[in-house]
């Protein structure tokens, strides 16, 4: 038994690595950074391995999804997201992430391209890290108002992800197994 962190990435996402730490995704009109805490490699399941899967959910998201394994007991990702339109190309992009992750036993620093500094301090015991973003300690009982992720544009909780403009939007939630996509107006 190995602790071990997995990132699905969709089938279709364009994938540019410098080494087995760095990894650089085109997908839709985003590019996406993934720092690796340790090397990893990405995972393509076969149609028959995926066709051999009894649980629907599982085999659903196979379907269309490859993974980023991270191992490792002190193991996860660094990500940074951009639009395409600011750069040329994705090897652009990739020169353009400057993030640079420390890892000494069980503290991690990330230094962000733009500048933001994140510590976090592994707990072995819980499922939280203890950190902070530019020295303001991260209070997760009001992170993202109880939930994973919250912007004016996006959130997620209660395994819902709601993305909107403010005008129209979408969100998909997770039901017996199974995303079910609505539209939000």
């Amino acid at each position: 038994y190995s602790a071990t962190t997995w990132l699905y990435l969709p089938k279709v996402a364009e994938v540019y690595t410098k080494n087995e730490q760095d990894y650089f995704f085109a997908c839709g009109e985003s590019y996406i950074a993934v720092k690796c805490l340790q090397q990893a490699h990405i995972v393509k399941p076969e149609k028959e391995v995926i066709e051999q899967i009894s649980k629907r959910a599982v085999k659903a998201r196979l379907e269309t999804h490859n993974i980023l394994i991270s191992p490792g007991e002190v193991s996860g990702f660094a990500i940074e997201v951009a639009s395409k339109a600011d750069f040329k190309n994705l090897q652009a992009f990739s020169k353009s992430i400057k993030g640079n992750i420390k890892l000494s036993s069980n503290e991690l620093d990330y230094q962000s391209s733009n500048g933001n500094l994140l510590k976090l301090h592994y707990q072995k015991n819980g499922l939280r890290a203890k950190g902070s973003i530019n020295g303001e300690a991260l209070d997760y009982e009001k992170w993202a108002d109880g939930g994973v992720y919250k912007s004016p544009y996006v959130s997620l909780k209660n395994s819902k992800l709601s993305i909107s403009d403010g005008k129209e939007g979408y969100s998909i939630e997770w039901k017996n197994g199974l995303p079910v996509y609505k539209t939000l107006k």
